[in-house]
């Protein structure tokens, strides 16, 4: 205990001897920055907002810049020195950039160079030069351990499934990290941000992995068994309620299908949102779309591949009795059975282009409707499905 006093004490005194000003973490009750601790030469009981600390400064750079880089909650080191009678500043924070830590630094006034902070404050070439970290990298969190700064903070985490492959990925990713992120990187960032516990799983980020996955070589993926199998299903969409609602940041996803003349109307397309409102783990909101019955038009087979959401709706419409018809069948089925329900719906509605029945159509289906077999085997999946719902109430 004695030991750990004394480290911590000479801990302090460097950062004195640096002249760093310490700037505290966000605080929820101004919306605000202040800073708790000011270097030689300043007074001790004084507490700036950071706004006011940036305005103060003489020759500012540029703001909007500047601007961006303060706006994040989070601790940041900021260190001084004096240049042409002028106060010149530079602040230094930790980040997270898909998963990973990234130590950035952002010059807070104009004509002062990287090098200009680095003579006079040594601490920041050992910030500025780090390469190929993770969060467990010693020469990463001995760094931050000097800035003051939390080497865990905004740390993410992973799944219980994936905790084990998501290090290993991590460790992966620091090996490469490059600018800008080859192909390969991207995918194990894309993986890795699908893993996470502490934020809801990305439909798109899954498209993407899989679409891209076939252009890299195996050999060049950590774990590319696993991966590709992961990339290859819906399973890291799969997640539990309270992961859902902790984090709602991603917002709606977007699917058309287009419904075919039937007993249930004379034919439209339906935009089916996901992710809001009151929604299953997967997205769908049953409240909204519980209605939606009939005969709609198989989706494309490379849409399906490209888009989980819409995998998530052609599974949900099928689950609750809609049919789903092949593209190649479609013309056959307006020439018959679609003819007739555009005719006893009132109106030609997406299918305008169907062909109108003859006068002697007409008449018969006033008496008796033309042979409906699709229509059967509607009312019988809607029946079954009716009754699933009684006998499990």
């Amino acid at each position: 205990m004695k030991e750990g006093r004394q480290r911590q004490a000479e801990h302090t005194q460097r950062l004195k001897q640096l002249g760093l000003r310490q700037v505290a973490v966000w605080v929820s009750d101004t919306e605000g920055w202040m800073i708790t601790q000011a270097s030689r030469g300043a007074k001790a009981d004084r507490l700036d907002t950071a706004a006011d600390y940036i305005a103060g400064l003489v020759n500012r750079s540029r703001q909007a810049l500047v601007d961006s880089f303060m706006a994040g909650p989070g601790k940041m080191a900021l260190f001084e020195i004096e240049k042409d009678d002028q106060r010149k500043a530079l602040g230094v924070k930790l980040a997270v950039f898909r998963s990973m830590p990234v130590l950035i630094t952002q010059i807070m006034t104009a004509d002062t160079t990287f090098r200009d902070f680095i003579d006079a404050h040594p601490l920041l070439e050992q910030a500025t030069t780090l390469s190929h970290y993770h969060w467990d990298t010693p020469g990463f969190r001995e760094t931050c351990a000097a800035l003051d700064l939390d080497p865990d903070s905004g740390r993410p985490r992973f799944r219980p499934p994936y905790e084990d492959l998501a290090e290993e990925l991590l460790r992966g990713v620091a090996a490469r990290f490059e600018h800008p992120l080859g192909l390969t990187t991207e995918i194990m960032l894309d993986a890795l941000d699908l893993m996470r516990a502490d934020l809801r799983p990305n439909p798109s980020l899954l498209n993407r992995a899989r679409k891209h996955l076939p252009e890299i070589e195996p050999a060049r993926l950590p774990h590319a068994e696993e991966l590709t199998r992961l990339i290859g299903t819906d399973e890291l969409l799969h997640i539990s309620t309270e992961q859902h609602l902790a984090n709602d940041g991603i917002g709606m996803q977007h699917a058309v299908i287009d419904f075919l003349p039937s007993r249930h109307g004379a034919g439209y397309s339906a935009t089916i949102a996901g992710f809001f409102g009151e929604y299953a783990s997967d997205g769908w909101v049953a409240e909204a779309y519980a209605g939606l019955h009939g005969i709609a038009v198989e989706p494309d087979t490379g849409d399906l591949a490209d888009s989980a959401w819409l995998r998530v709706v052609r599974r949900r419409l099928a689950d609750q009795g809609v049919i789903f018809m092949p593209k190649t069948k479609v013309g056959d089925y307006l020439e018959t059975e679609g003819v007739y329900w555009i005719y006893k719906q009132g109106g030609t509605g997406k299918w305008r282009d169907a062909r109108t029945p003859s006068w002697g159509e007409r008449m018969i289906w006033r008496l008796k409707p033309p042979p409906l077999l699709v229509d059967r085997e509607l009312s019988l999946r809607e029946l079954a499905r009716r009754g699933d719902a009684g006998g499990g109430a």
